[in-house]
């Protein structure tokens, strides 16, 4: 059903395998956050939410991919969101904080919401270097 023409029936798949929840699945996921495999930003976004609520490890580097280069907003705030799921890790923390200066203020909106769900802080500017400088000052 991964490979079905229609995209809101691979959607389904992906929510289906999602609700089993059985990490081993993200092996069949993974593949579909690349636009050349999975052209639909609704599946890709959906892939998101999947490994996020799946948590399988292997699915964090290619979330963070994801939210540095799909060439779709949606699916870039959805990575943004889905990375809380994986706790604060150094690279989520990076990652995130980057893509608080992400072209799109949506996305860059989500980073911040995300970084700020991660660390507790509520009262910080939404910039890259602001997030950069509290994260210099509290290692």
């Amino acid at each position: 059903m991964l490979e079905d023409p229609e995209y809101l029936v691979r959607s389904g798949a992906v929510v289906a395998l999602t609700q089993v929840g059985k990490p081993e699945f993200v092996q069949h996921l993974i593949p579909r956050l690349d636009p050349k495999v999975e052209p639909s930003a609704m599946v890709r976004g959906d892939v998101c939410l999947a490994l996020a609520k799946l948590k399988a490890p292997a699915g964090l580097a290619p979330l963070l991919s994801t939210l540095q280069s799909d060439p779709e907003i949606v699916v870039r705030r959805e990575a943004a969101k889905s990375l809380t799921a994986f706790g604060k890790k150094p690279e989520i923390l990076e990652g995130l904080t980057g893509a608080v200066g992400d072209p799109d203020v949506s996305v860059a909106w989500r980073a911040h919401v995300s970084l700020q769900e991660l660390t507790g802080v509520k009262n910080i500017v939404m910039t890259r270097d602001a997030w950069a400088a509290y994260f210099k000052e509290h290692p």
